[in-house]
């Protein structure tokens, strides 16, 4: 894994956890259920 795509990822996981406090988890799995579709 290449640092830039490790980068991005790190990134994600921080605004989701910011989402995670603000939404609730349920927010933060219909969010990452639907990016991880769109990605692959």
């Amino acid at each position: 894994m290449n640092p830039e795509k490790l980068k991005e990822i790190i990134g994600y996981a921080e605004i989701g956890m910011q989402w995670a406090k603000e939404y609730g988890l349920w927010a933060l799995l219909i969010i990452f259920g639907g990016w991880y579709g769109l990605k692959w």
